[in-house]
């Protein structure tokens, strides 16, 4: 009975211990190598949760940080004599296929950054010295940025390596590339001081143009509506003359009005107007 008992416990705490060793935990923005009992790749865990494997030491689990990691890319130090900089650069990258990661580097991320710091330092050599004017390196760094990536990315893609992203974040000149880079800039700025200064012109011009067109227009518009009051006004005025007219029956007085009203001496004064039969006097001057 004794000896039932103690195989039971044994049994028992030897499927606990299996369980132990067989059950793992992956958690999220990670995953998990399964490597058999000679290092080599068995089977990837990338979803979070638990996952089975066969018990120690048949088989073992490595956690790999697959989240993006950043990595900077100093400048190396410029050649003397040489008019073209050197880059630094920031690189984001992730794994992002686990077993071909570990079969590449053994888990080893260290490896894996000193290879990255190699190969973009090689691929903007290569890039920078394509251009003979260190100016433009400076104007156009993120045109460098993409030619590095498009050109190492394909071999760390096939060792599990997604490059998300690479910037360049230093330049570095030589004294005879900054002294170069110093003039082409100055005679760059100075076109550019140039052309504005000549649109500045240009926009000056085509506004006093606009000012003049539209003061011409207001005026065009006051003296057309001027004219609307003063018609008008005339043909009231010529409606009191013919009830003038017709109440003191002095025959003509509507179109004597209207002649001395069209008419001005010379001296710009309004002409008087002519005596009526039944009105008195004429008009006077005043």
């Amino acid at each position: 009975m004794k000896k039932q008992l103690i195989a039971v416990l044994v049994a028992a705490a030897a499927a606990v211990l299996g369980a132990r060793l067989s059950f793992f935990t992956v958690e999220e923005g990670r995953c998990a190598v399964v490597l058999s009992s000679r290092g080599e790749v068995s089977s990837v865990a990338s979803a979070p949760g638990v996952h089975v494997k066969l018990p120690d030491p048949f088989q073992r689990y490595v956690i790999i940080d697959a989240r993006g990691q950043t990595l900077n890319v100093p400048a190396p130090d410029p050649k003397a004599g040489s008019g073209a900089p050197s880059l630094g650069f920031d690189v984001v990258w992730r794994i992002v296929n686990p077993g071909a990661w570990w079969r590449s580097y053994r888990g080893s991320e260290t490896q894996a950054a000193r290879d990255l710091v190699r190969d973009v330092q090689a691929a903007s050599v290569k890039e920078v010295a394509r251009i003979t004017d260190p100016s433009i390196v400076l104007r156009g760094d993120s045109w460098i940025a993409s030619r590095v990536l498009s050109e190492i990315a394909p071999a760390y893609e096939a060792k599990g390596i997604k490059l998300e992203f690479v910037r360049v974040a230093e330049v570095r000149l030589s004294g005879e590339g900054a002294r170069e880079a110093i003039g082409r800039t100055g005679r760059i700025l100075g076109g550019q001081m140039a052309a504005t200064g000549e649109i500045v012109r240009e926009s000056a011009s085509v506004l006093r143009a606009a000012a003049e067109a539209k003061a011409e227009r207001t005026i065009g518009t006051a003296k057309s509506r001027a004219g609307l009051l003063i018609e008008r006004g005339n043909a009231a005025a010529d409606e009191n003359y013919r009830k003038i007219e017709a109440v003191t029956g002095a025959r003509g007085f509507a179109s004597e009005m209207r002649k001395a009203r069209a008419a001005v001496a010379s001296d710009g004064k309004i002409v008087p107007m002519p005596e009526f039969p039944g009105t008195g006097k004429g008009s006077r001057e005043p």
